[in-house]
């Protein structure tokens, strides 16, 4: 893959953690933030890394790579990457209520969890700024008759 992001996984509140959690262990190479929180720990956040240098990185990988002293493993060089994050986590709810720091990128790719119900607002929230991003919504199965 060559797109580092900036992706957007928008979930219920409760799945956040397991989220998280799987992104983490199925790819770790993914620099993932979790953008959750009481208002000042949001606007922490969105001081933090949401701002117009990260927004403006163009999502290509870097060329160089470096050894992880930790795991042993060739990572990707982001020491020029204003960028310090590729996806980025979040609830349904944040997305509403943060939608100037969101609709700052251009998002890659959009993932909703159980996107049946809310993925079409959060589609109206993105599509204005990641015109060219892929939609991915997660719909559990349904076992009605």
């Amino acid at each position: 893959m060559k797109v580092q992001g900036p992706h957007l996984v928008a979930v219920p509140k409760s799945t956040l953690s397991n989220w998280m959690n799987e992104l983490n262990r199925w790819c770790p190479a993914l620099r993932v933030i979790r953008f959750h929180g009481n208002k000042e720990e949001r606007q922490e956040l969105v001081d933090e890394y949401f701002t117009n240098e990260a927004a403006a990185h163009d999502g290509k990988r870097p060329t160089k790579q470096v050894l992880n002293e930790e795991t042993g493993e060739m990572e990707d060089d982001n020491s020029d990457n204003p960028r310090a994050w590729d996806v980025c986590v979040t609830t349904y709810e944040v997305c509403n209520t943060e939608k100037k720091a969101l609709s700052r990128f251009a998002w890659k790719y959009l993932v909703i969890d159980e996107g049946k119900s809310v993925g079409k607002i959060v589609v109206k929230l993105v599509y204005p700024c990641s015109p060219n991003f892929s939609f991915l919504p997660l719909c559990s199965p349904s076992f009605e008759e």
